[in-house]
């Protein structure tokens, strides 16, 4: 396939092309530019398509939009092999030249004897200037770490990042306030918009809005918590909370009156639940990530928390 596409514009999704259940394709020479879909792929849209053997290359995506995600391309639960093409000036909402979901193509996976391409990926394609408003400027997919800003009431170690162990934490502290921040797969700072502010929301699609707004940060206490010492350790204050713009040097999940009682000479059980963030499984396929446990092991008056 074979084209020079400007100027379009999609209701939906993908412009130039929206193919579903497509076993294997092959898109060659292809100049699109200054195309927009008022929600997801601003040129195409790939959905449960492709294999080993489908194939883009050789082209050229230059200033398509998209409201929603992949300002240029949107590859949901699609494999395929992408080489040497051109990603210049595209933008939307995650993943301003191209977002995929649910499964990592192969393209995107780490090669031993391939250098980095201006895309931080492989296969020698090249991204310039594009632009997301939540994260992902060139190439993106879910929210993949979390990062615990530090407080001062106890020290937060990060060498073995993204584990990230609480040390010096005592048992009825008073109450603390600390923060999550989600992060990109490239570890980059996940940003949120001002839903009191029209004009932000209006260049968002109503799906990618839906989306992010279920971006939440929960802390519970694991059920069958053990009893010691007559006593229950027990947390309080915010412990189920969105992932929220305060400003734009402030967007985080803020656990604030937080405090953690009990006394314990063995160890106990939480869980962090964060909705909206993914990881990979074995097969590259991508799955939630809400049973994150908090070990807190208690020892007089200290208590060590866990990130696993």
């Amino acid at each position: 396939m074979q084209q020079q596409l400007k100027n379009n514009t999609a209701n939906s999704n993908g412009w130039f092309l929206y193919a579903s259940q497509v076993s294997e394709f092959k898109i060659n020479n292809t100049d699109i530019q200054n195309c927009k879909a008022n929600n997801n792929g601003g040129s195409i849209y790939l959905l449960d398509s492709g294999g080993v053997d489908s194939y883009l290359g050789n082209s050229n995506f230059e200033k398509n939009q998209a409201l929603g995600s992949g300002g240029s391309i949107l590859l949901d639960n699609t494999e395929l092999q992408l080489q040497n093409s051109t990603f210049t000036g595209n933008q939307d909402g995650i993943g301003g030249a191209i977002r995929y979901l649910n499964l990592k193509p192969v393209f995107l996976m780490k090669q031993k004897n391939l250098t980095k391409d201006s895309c931080k990926k492989y296969y020698n394609n090249q991204c310039k200037k594009n632009a997301a408003i939540i994260f992902g400027n060139h190439i993106a997919s879910y929210p993949q770490y979390a990062s615990v800003l530090r407080v001062e009431t106890f020290h937060v170690d990060i060498r073995q990042y993204p584990q990230i162990c609480f040390n010096n934490f005592r048992s009825g502290l008073s109450n603390f306030d600390f923060s999550i921040q989600f992060l990109d797969e490239l570890k980059d700072n996940v940003k949120q918009i001002n839903y009191q502010n029209a004009n932000a929301l209006s260049q968002l699609s109503q799906e990618l809005i839906s989306e992010i707004t279920n971006y939440n940060c929960k802390v519970y206490e694991e059920e069958n918590t053990l009893s010691l010492q007559n006593q229950t350790i027990k947390i309080e204050g915010a412990t189920s909370v969105d992932y929220n713009y305060y400003n734009q040097s402030k967007i985080v999940c803020l656990m604030n009156n937080f405090k953690v009682t009990g006394v314990s000479s063995k160890s106990t059980t939480l869980i962090l639940q964060l909705n909206g963030m993914k990881t990979l499984n074995n097969s590259n396929q991508f799955i939630d990530v809400n049973n994150i446990k908090q070990i807190l092991g208690v020892s007089k008056r200290r208590v060590q928390q866990l990130f696993m």
